[in-house]
């Protein structure tokens, strides 16, 4: 019998041409195939192989035991329903599913401990969103140098931190009249500390050059000098010119470790010290990067506005693109405005960021009003930024930090106002402040619970002015100075909603305006003093409030004759209450008083001002020039130049040369989410440049 070759189609078998005489049919079997033939002599059996192929005896044929699917037949009638059958047992829980891509229901937690779910992000009551992320941030050390203080608690000369002509003496470590030295204030630091600092020079072999430590009394307890084999100042001088040591470690042989242990200041006396120097404590020098993985704050504020039915996911918020800890719109436009403050500076420059009217919300259902809160953050996060790009002198404040008119309740006020701090904490720290009130901060309105109390105010923003020197009578009231001795320019910030003693409940915040007679004379006799300075002819004056001051013509009487050098009286009302006010310039010595900036307005108004009314001041007697600061919020924008009031819109509303009003509408999540500038007061070529970040134009002005 010769070979055969099977094609198997589906249940058929059917023959090659060549063996026709051996026409069979065969019926597929397990067992093999069945002949119903005629006889023959007996052969292998097919069978069915392990890998499915036809076998003969223990010969593979290679041919598949099965043939090709054939055509699906015609679909039957559905049978009849069944029983339902008996309930099965609960099966075991499934895994967990992936994450959804929106997140429409905010999640709230107490403390990141309770945040569980990884896939979610939670509002704390910080107000913050946090997700479980990996987060670089950088970190900045803070420099003591200008938080040091007298023996008093004072800022030391004036908030500069150091000052010049004077060293410390090595044995009873107070100070000495001594040219072209410098001296800090105390700055705090502990036996176990460890202090470092840069920018400094040393002269080998001079006992001018010193560390002194002080007890919490301020009493001296030793010195370090460069001329000392007993406690010798160079152990702590490392070959990079930097200083670092510890009380812990040092070497000294005139005071025991116990006696050591009672240090909680020191002071550095040194040939240089300046505004480049830093002093760090337990902190380096330099600025570090940290990268954290956990549950942490994407400094991203709780916007609820973003669940009324358009939805910004906050997964969103928590993965916006970022540089450091900021969005990357934010961190260019930082780099673009310290780039072109830079080129504006020159030495002797006073250089300091300038914000106004946030008008914060927190629980306005108002969409346009919460946007009010991410303008805020962006511009905290925006001074941030651009302080790592160059250093600033000062961070103003120019008031309404909330919305409050006449509605929101006292607390709801003061939750606004920390709301505020803590957008700006991280921007201003290590700086010296000044933080104005505005008309809104008051609470002042006929629909209000009650207004502030002098200490809730203090509390909330006079607090802030922590370098400057306030009215020691009356420091809840707000107004007060600082000297920058370096540039020779003092800062007199006024409080012109000084209306405290006014009835409560009555009218609306814009009409709670008020520079009060006690106020007025102490400006004229206090703040315009510079009688303690050898050189006053030399300073230049700048002047900070909340308000545009040519609505206060107490004040300019004042500082007009201030420029004169004339004397006079002032009557001063306020509550009803008519009071006089009296000056004399003729024999003081006078700095020169340069510009008078503002906010308020809500737009980048600039005009001279003189003691004539506001509303009709005069090319030949306007003198000082009035600069206005733009509002950090979004929802409100010039709305002095559609007043009803023909004089308000005239002056204090900006229009362009067809008269139209002009505006400098903010979009978040861009670099014009907010607005605010950085102001630097070139002495050298007398101008004042005011640097706009975010919305709006810049501006230069010639004084």
């Amino acid at each position: 019998m010769g070979k055969m070759q099977v094609s198997l189609q589906a249940e058929n078998i059917s023959f090659p041409a060549a063996m026709a005489e051996e026409r069979r049919c065969f019926t597929a079997a397990s067992e093999g195939f069945v002949n119903i033939g005629r006889d023959g002599k007996d052969g292998d059996t097919p069978t069915i192989g392990v890998n499915g192929n036809w076998f003969l005896g223990s010969t593979d044929t290679g041919l598949p035991s099965r043939g090709t699917q054939g055509v699906p037949g015609e679909k039957g009638d559905r049978g009849e329903k069944g029983e339902k059958g008996e309930k099965g047992e609960k099966g075991s829980k499934g895994d967990k599913g992936e994450p959804g891509t929106t997140q429409l229901i905010p999640l709230y937690a107490d403390t990141v401990a309770d945040c569980t779910d990884t896939s979610k992000v939670y509002v704390l009551p910080d107000g913050f969103v946090y997700a479980n992320m990996t987060k670089t941030s950088v970190l900045h050390p803070t420099n003591r140098l200008p938080l040091s203080t007298e023996a008093d608690g004072t800022p030391f000369n004036g908030g500069a931190g150091w000052k010049t002509g004077y060293k410390l003496h090595g044995g009873t470590g107070g100070e000495d009249a001594r040219a072209n030295y410098e001296v800090s204030g105390f700055i705090p630091v502990t036996y176990e500390d460890t202090f470092r600092a840069k920018s400094f020079r040393v002269e080998e072999a001079n006992g001018y050059n010193n560390l002194c430590f002080y007890d919490a009394n301020h009493g001296f307890l030793v010195a370090f000098t460069m001329n000392s084999k007993y406690n010798p100042l160079a152990q702590f001088l490392l070959e990079d010119g930097t200083l670092e040591g510890s009380l812990s470690t040092a070497a000294t042989t005139t005071m025991t470790q116990d006696q050591l242990r009672q240090t909680a200041y020191m002071r550095l006396s040194m040939l240089l010290i300046d505004s480049a120097t830093v002093v760090t404590v337990n902190e380096p020098l330099e600025s570090t990067t940290q990268t954290v993985t956990g549950w942490q704050s994407t400094g991203r504020a709780f916007v609820p506005a973003d669940y009324e039915g358009r939805i910004l996911a906050l997964e969103e918020k928590a993965a916006l693109p970022r540089e450091g800890d900021a969005p990357a719109y934010i961190a260019a436009e930082a780099a673009r405005v310290a780039d072109l403050v830079q080129s504006k500076r020159t030495a002797g420059s006073l250089t300091f960021s300038a914000m106004a009217d946030a008008h914060l919300e927190v629980d306005s259902p108002l969409t346009a009003v919460q946007a009010n809160l991410t303008a805020c953050r962006d511009a905290g996060l925006g001074l941030e930024q651009l302080r790592r790009h160059i250093p600033l002198d000062l961070a103003v404040m120019l008031g309404d930090y909330t919305y409050a008119d006449s509605a929101e309740t006292a607390a709801q006020v003061k939750r606004d106002l920390r709301q505020y701090h803590r957008y700006m904490a991280e921007a201003v720290r290590g700086l010296p402040g000044i933080w104005c009130t505005g008309n809104h901060d008051i609470n002042y309105g006929a629909n209000a619970d009650r207004r502030l109390t002098e200490d809730e105010l203090y509390a909330a923003i006079g607090a802030g002015n922590t370098a400057p020197r306030q009215d020691a009578d009356h420091p809840g009231r707000n107004y007060g100075f600082l000297d920058f001795e370096n540039q020779r320019i003092r800062c007199i910030y006024l409080n012109t909603i000084d209306s405290l003693d006014w009835p409560d409940l009555t009218g609306q915040a814009d009409s709670a305006s008020d520079v009060t007679a006690v106020q007025t004379r102490w400006l004229a006799n206090t703040a315009l003093d510079l009688s303690g300075k050898t050189d006053a002819a030399q300073w230049q004056i700048v002047l900070f409030s909340h308000h545009c001051l040519s609505i206060f013509p107490q004040v300019t009487a004042v500082l007009t004759a201030y420029k004169n050098g004339t004397k006079g009286t002032v009557s001063v009302t306020g509550n009803g209450v008519t009071s006089a006010v009296s000056y004399d310039f003729t024999e003081k010595p006078r700095g020169e008083i340069i510009c008078a900036i503002h906010g308020h307005n809500h737009n980048f108004t600039c005009r001279k001002i003189s003691s004539e009314p506001w509303h009709a001041v005069t090319a030949e007697k306007a003198w000082l020039w009035s600069v206005c600061i733009p509002n950090l919020d979004v929802c409100r924008n010039n709305e002095a130049a559609t007043a009803d009031d023909a004089d308000w819109k005239r002056v204090f509303g900006e229009r362009d040369e067809s008269g139209a009003p002009v505006y400098y509408p903010k979009t978040q999540n861009t670099a014009e989410s907010t607005s605010f500038c950085v102001v630097s007061i070139d002495r050298k070529n007398r101008k004042l440049h005011f640097i706009a970040y975010g919305a709006g134009y810049d501006r230069e002005l010639c004084y």
